[in-house]
């Protein structure tokens, strides 16, 4: 175990991935070696998507939260260079965010979600 962290009751998904230093959500505690900071989202059973610095996984710290979802995240994942984080939930959302600003950018909604039927957004993936 290198580091535990608790965010959520639940945690239903993560993603890890190095982004560049450059705004005030990653600056905070971006490793001076390396300019980069290893980053570490996690969503679950509740609304929002934290973040965490793990490039020293002995001296973890909470960069922020990403938050807008309705109900729980089902999944994160980053985009190549970490610049972009894209979010889904079972409020029928999928959210696009600015990891080193911590911003929400865009939100895409399921235009007639049918909870009933199933019609809940559970996964989402980025293309290189």
């Amino acid at each position: 175990k290198l580091a535990e962290i608790r965010d959520h009751d639940m945690v239903i998904c993560i993603t890890l991935g190095y982004v560049e230093t450059g705004g005030p959500f990653t600056d905070r505690y971006a490793s001076k070696e390396k300019g980069k900071t290893l980053i570490l989202l996690s969503g679950g059973t509740g609304q929002d998507v934290m973040a965490h610095d793990v490039t020293d996984p002995a001296d973890v710290q909470t960069l922020g939260t990403l938050s807008g979802h309705r109900l729980a995240v089902a999944n994160v994942q980053l985009a190549p260079g970490a610049r972009l984080a894209v979010t889904c939930s079972q409020d029928s959302t999928v959210k696009v965010w600015d990891v080193p600003r911590g911003m929400l950018l865009a939100t895409l909604k399921n235009p007639k979600p049918s909870f009933t039927k199933g019609d809940v957004v559970a996964s989402v993936a980025i293309s290189p």
